[in-house]
């Protein structure tokens, strides 16, 4: 039986493992005391991954619910903060590098105006789209077209 795979559960069932092995001495009751204590980290690693589950689908109601708005402004808003982000990235990539090569060109005293910082762009982005990429996933495994 393996570590739990969720990192600081396995953290912890490693540092019981050791602490059993330095108290018990007889080789039998360290197996049957480890068999135990992994069995516990195995239970909760489960609660864990049932909660984030969870968690994971009341979103998607939550979701649901807000395109099925009525109210335009709740239906459209993930969209509008899409695109202001693409509109920002835009800006970031390919206006700003163009605006300062046509600058240096044409108006060498001239600077445009300076970058947003990015960082809060790919924060709200990864939020918006997801980091764990499941919809490539979906297709993938034929789950969805």
């Amino acid at each position: 039986m393996g570590l739990p795979a969720i990192p600081i559960i396995g953290e912890i069932v490693q540092g019981g493992i050791d602490i059993i092995k330095k108290l018990i001495p007889d080789r039998d009751k360290q197996l049957e005391a480890e068999f135990a204590f992994k069995t516990i980290a195995i239970e909760a690693e489960n609660k864990l991954r049932d909660q984030e589950h969870e968690e994971k689908m009341g979103q998607i109601e939550i979701n649901k619910i807000e395109a099925a708005s009525p109210d335009a402004f709740a239906r459209r808003a993930r969209p509008t903060t899409l695109w202001i982000c693409n509109f920002a990235l835009a800006y970031i990539f390919l206006v700003h590098p163009l605006a300062c090569w046509a600058v240096a060109i044409w108006r060498p005293g001239l600077t445009p105006p300076g970058l947003p910082d990015a960082e809060y762009l790919f924060i709200m982005l990864g939020a918006l789209l997801g980091f764990g990429g499941f919809r490539s996933w979906e297709k993938w495994k034929g789950v969805t077209r």
